[in-house]
């Protein structure tokens, strides 16, 4: 099972360069004077906690206090690597603790950011300054990827942390009326995303990214009164920014073999059954029976990829969105087992979302001790009526014969039945991703896959785009547009204008097409008065 995250421990080998190079600087000096407690001895842990957080406040107001002098002076970097300082800002930047991850959460969701949220951003200047400084640079080389991807995932964990403290920087910075300078940061994170489509291992990452970025510019352009001088300006950078087009095709092929690779060797059968089943004939099904566990995975490779060719050759038509979404439906329909994604959904409603995450390895902020809080969840409901019952059924859906009987076994301790019941959930994880898709994507991927190569990324750049225009035509005119002017960025699923629609608040920029079912792209942007 590929983990999608892996520990802190496999980090690119370089970072200690860093380290010992004397690079990093110090925020507290090793030995000296320090801050004195209120008997004048060394502080204790409360007291340094609250001189700290008092510091960090001071420090992030002071930013913010001469953050429009300093956006008139902005430094031009070297013509260095951008990643060597990437990776030393990525070990400035604080962890957030559990409390301080949720309020971030929250406040990305539309709260309003309050002093704790500030005191963090204070903690977070020197690294931010750094992230800021590194976008800048013309030439970002990551380094070399290892083949299980351990120092990958652990660059793709702190960049999805980073693209939300960002944006969260960002959205303070608006809510303290420093609108032009909030911009500045979202910019700072797209170039960090044209930083990272430029390496097609990274590319997916950067697409994690991309959407905090623009998610928070609307919120900013929302809450800032109309500003002729900041709109332009703004327009006139966003402009200046392109990310790389990606090759979704390679890079999927390259997931989908590194995926193949790495099924472990219990699978194998289930891989030749599904290979069985597409066989034409008998003779052909003794040849598969035959074959060695590698030509297995290479058999199945190749049916993936002519699955996907299929599929890519049809996007690739000039047949309209909705022609193609229809034509790649009825391939993949046939692909489908309901029955068994039924099962699935009864098991996430009795477990809860967690019981994803462990299915699939993806653990993106659990802990080991919460994974085995999650766990012990299970072993508990397993007391209830039917429980057993329903995971027998499911195990048995994805070709597994699991006895669960263990679960009220009394005389297994609690530490075995963990050990246990960990074993189960990753083999009925690797089992649910075979059963339920051609060899790992199902249904909801293959039609995320297909909303990707169509546009979705498109049109959150183009609808800011078009909505900056509009805001500019209400700074001149005192009103917004009844129609969208046609010199404005198209929908990218029809290549017409977006639909348009005013409201009480503002107005809302959305994608003609209906043809997917969630979650079509409507942009909502408010519009302040001025005297505001």
């Amino acid at each position: 099972m590929n983990h999608y995250f892996s520990n802190e421990k496999n980090k690119f080998p370089f970072l200690l360069c860093i380290i010992f190079s004397g690079i990093l600087t110090v925020a507290e000096p090793i030995f000296g004077s320090e801050p004195a407690g209120r008997t004048g001895g060394p502080l204790g842990s409360s007291e340094r906690s609250a001189y700290e957080d008092r510091k960090a406040l001071e420090a992030y107001e002071k930013r913010n206090a001469e953050i429009d002098s300093r956006i008139q002076g902005d430094l031009m970097p070297s013509h260095n690597n951008a990643a060597l300082l990437y990776y030393q800002a990525f070990l400035q930047l604080p962890d957030a603790n559990g409390a301080i991850k949720t309020k971030i959460y929250d406040v990305y969701g539309g709260d309003e950011p309050d002093t704790q949220i500030r005191i963090f951003l204070g903690k977070c200047l020197p690294a931010l300054e750094l992230f800021e400084i590194a976008s800048l640079m013309p030439q970002c080389t990551w380094g070399v990827w290892s083949e299980e991807q351990n120092s990958r995932n652990f660059l793709g964990r702190k960049l999805f942390n980073l693209s939300y403290i960002i944006s969260i920087d960002a959205y303070t910075l608006a809510t303290d009326c420093h609108y032009r300078a909030a911009l500045k940061q979202c910019l700072t994170l797209r170039r960090i995303v044209k930083h990272l489509s430029e390496d097609p291992e990274l590319y997916l990452f950067s697409k994690s990214c991309d959407l905090p970025a623009f998610r928070t510019i609307r919120r900013i352009l929302s809450k800032m009164p109309p500003n002729a001088d900041v709109l332009a300006w703004f327009q006139g950078q966003l402009s200046l920014i392109q990310v790389t087009p990606l090759n979704l095709e390679k890079t999927l092929q390259i997931y989908l073999k590194a995926k193949i690779d790495k099924v472990q060797s219990s699978s194998i059968p289930r891989l030749r059954g599904m290979l069985l089943k597409r066989a034409a004939d008998e003779r052909a099904r003794q040849h598969i029976r035959n074959l060695t566990d590698d030509q297995i995975r290479n058999q199945a490779l190749e049916a993936v990829q002519g699955f996907f060719g299929s599929i890519f050759a049809i996007l690739h038509s000039n047949k309209s969105a909705e022609q193609k979404y229809a034509e790649i439906q009825e391939i993949c329909e046939p692909t489908m087992i309901t029955d068994l994604l039924k099962l699935f959904d009864m098991v996430h409603d009795k477990f809860g979302d967690n019981i994803l995450s462990l299915m699939m390895g993806i653990h993106l902020e659990m802990t080991e001790e919460q994974k085995l809080s999650e766990i012990q969840k299970i072993i508990d409901k397993s007391a209830e009526p039917d429980t057993i019952e329903l995971l027998t059924t499911f195990s048995h859906a994805v070709g597994e014969d699991i006895d669960f009987g263990f679960l009220v076994n009394r005389e297994m301790t609690d530490k075995q039945k963990h050990a246990e019941m960990q074993k189960v959930i990753y083999d009925l994880g690797e089992a649910l991703a075979i059963e339920t898709s051609k060899f790992g994507l199902s249904w909801i991927a293959i039609e995320k896959l297909i909303k990707t190569q169509l546009g979705s990324h498109t049109a959150q750049i183009n609808s800011v785009q078009a909505a900056v225009e509009l805001y500019l035509i209400m700074v001149k005119t005192g009103q917004l547009p009844e129609e969208l002017p046609d010199y404005l960025p198209k929908d990218p699923y029809t290549g017409r204008n977006f639909l348009y629609e005013i409201t009480d608040d503002g107005f809302v920029i959305g994608c003609r097409s209906d043809i997917f079912k969630r979650g079509n792209e409507r942009f909502t942007f408010g519009v302040q008065k001025k005297n505001n």
